[in-house]
């Protein structure tokens, strides 16, 4: 009976370890899926200021190119 009673402890304790690591788990993997989030985010927001940088130097030469021509 002592013997049932220390193996249900020890299942017990096992379960709500499973359940920490579990919880600990989904948090990295929240917390990497935000860093990933914002780090395309910034990618994104990079290449569209270097869009807007091309264009506006395709317009400020966009007359001396037709001039030469």
């Amino acid at each position: 009976m002592r013997d049932q009673k220390s193996q249900a402890g020890k299942e017990a304790r096992r379960e709500e370890k499973r359940i920490e690591e579990e919880r600990a788990q989904l948090a990295r993997e929240q917390a990497r899926r935000e860093t990933d989030l914002a780090r395309e985010q910034a990618v994104q927001k990079e290449q569209s200021g270097k869009e807007a940088r091309r264009d506006q130097n395709r317009i400020e030469e966009e007359p001396a190119q037709l001039a030469r021509e």
